[in-house]
C-alpha cells in the first residue's frame, strides 16, 4: 500500500508540474530543485508511516501542495463517511423507540 501510494503521489506531482503552462515557464526554472526535494519529502513521509490511512495521505499531499506557495496549486479532497449504529429505531405515534440492540457489536 505505501509503494503504490508514494508511486501514485509521484506520478501525480510530476505530471501535473508538468502541464504546459506559458505562465509557469519562469516559476518552473526557478523551482525545478525545490519541486524535486517536495516530491522526494512527501513520499518519504508516506513511506515512513506504518500503516498509511487515506486521511494520512491526503494531509502529506495537502501540505505538499501548500509548500508550493502558490495561489494557484492546490487540492482538495471530497469524502463521506458513515457509520454504523448497534441498535434498531422504531416509531409509533409520533415517539421513537429502541426496539433491538446488538450488544455483540458494543
Amino acid at each position: 500500500m505505501k509503494f503504490f501510494a508514494s508511486i501514485i503521489f509521484t506520478f501525480v506531482c510530476l505530471s501535473i508540474y508538468a502541464t504546459p503552462q506559458e505562465e509557469l515557464t519562469r516559476k518552473r526554472a526557478l523551482s525545478d530543485l525545490e519541486m524535486i526535494r517536495g516530491v522526494d519529502y512527501a513520499k518519504n513521509k508516506i513511506l515512513n508511516l506504518r500503516h498509511p490511512t487515506l486521511k494520512e495521505c491526503q494531509v502529506v499531499i495537502r501540505d505538499f501542495f501548500n509548500s508550493t506557495r502558490d495561489y494557484h496549486v492546490g487540492v482538495a479532497f471530497y469524502s463521506t463517511e458513515g457509520a454504523l449504529l448497534p441498535f434498531e429505531v422504531s416509531s409509533a405515534e409520533n415517539r421513537y423507540f429502541i426496539v433491538n440492540v446488538d450488544r455483540s457489536l458494543i
